[in-house]
């Protein structure tokens, strides 16, 4: 039974570090610049002992978007709820611009070429995004809440103009990688979409 656990944890630890060194070559070539083969060769192991983990590229890039969904989750969960709405927002605005700037492969998976070549692949894409854009109509409402709730369209314009706004500037700074002070433009969105 003991080496039943064993090799349970050496097949679970191999397939983290397969999945963490496919997010680092998806980050820097994106999906269609990385073959499995890459994959193998970074890692050091044969193309025969990657598919005994991943039946293919679709599977690794699946799991890879696992990973960066639950990571991100983990850092919106760790924001203080016991805070005002203005900052809870600033907050998540905060989270996402400095998570996807470390998380390479999260900015370069929002890609749309990617995006619409799988729809599983496309679905988790949109989940990662859904989660960041749900917990910020839900504070948005809470500020704004006269606001909102005379206008329900109005609430969720003005969530897809955060999300779109952020996004663009990721975008900007992954062409021409400028600084982002993500606090600055956390406050900075907030305020104009609160007056």
């Amino acid at each position: 039974m003991k080496n039943n656990n064993a090799k349970s944890g050496i097949i679970q630890n191999t397939k983290e570090l397969i999945i963490k060194k496919a997010s680092e070559l998806f980050a820097d070539s994106g999906y269609l610049g990385v073959s499995m083969e890459d994959i193998a060769k970074q890692l050091s192991i044969t193309k025969a002992a990657l598919y005994y983990h991943f039946t293919g590229k679709e599977e690794l890039y699946s799991s890879v978007l696992d990973d960066v969904y639950l990571s991100m989750n983990k850092k919106i969960e760790a924001i203080n709820l016991k805070q005002d709405s203005t900052k809870i927002l600033e907050d998540y605005i905060k989270v996402y611009i400095d998570f996807t700037m470390k998380e390479k492969t999260l900015l370069k998976i929002l890609l749309p070429r990617v995006m619409m070549e799988n729809e599983e692949i496309r679905k988790k894409i949109l989940s990662i995004r859904n989660l960041f854009l749900e917990k910020v109509k839900f504070h948005l409402k809470e500020i704004g809440r006269q606001k909102y709730q005379k206008d329900k369209k109005m609430l969720e314009d003005d969530s897809l103009m955060i999300m779109y706004f952020v996004e663009g500037l990721l975008f900007d700074n992954l062409m021409i990688n400028n600084k982002i002070n993500s606090s600055k433009i956390s406050k900075i969105i907030v305020a104009k979409i609160a007056d």
